[in-house]
């Protein structure tokens, strides 16, 4: 039973995602970069209690921004606009054909 219902909240979650337009997922990309981007530019004072949940939901919606074609943008960048208001740039530039992938969150969690 347990699966099933996993099964159908995955189904309702993607056929969610595949509703949304590039710009709504840029948006969601951007909120949830600028909380984690807060997050890190405290974390010389130790993480917060959300700490995890905020880098998962930036996680997610990178892998999703890219999926679509778009170049994301860098931890550093985040941690800027998040933490220090400085803006973001970059937004809404697609990759070139065969250029790489590049996730930030994937780096990240390799090196923390």
């Amino acid at each position: 039973m347990k699966k099933m219902f996993r099964e159908v909240v995955d189904w309702l979650y993607d056929l969610w995602l595949k509703s949304l337009s590039d710009k709504e997922v840029e948006n969601y990309y951007i909120e949830a970069g600028a909380e984690f981007g807060d997050a890190m530019s405290y974390d010389y004072l130790g993480k917060c209690h959300d700490f995890d949940s905020f880098f998962l939901d930036w996680a997610r919606w990178e892998l999703e921004y890219s999926k679509r074609g778009y170049r994301t943008i860098s931890l550093n960048d985040f941690i800027s606009y998040g933490g220090y208001g400085k803006p973001l740039k970059g937004l809404g530039v697609k990759r070139k054909e065969g250029e790489q992938i590049i996730l930030y969150s994937v780096i990240y969690s390799q090196n923390k």
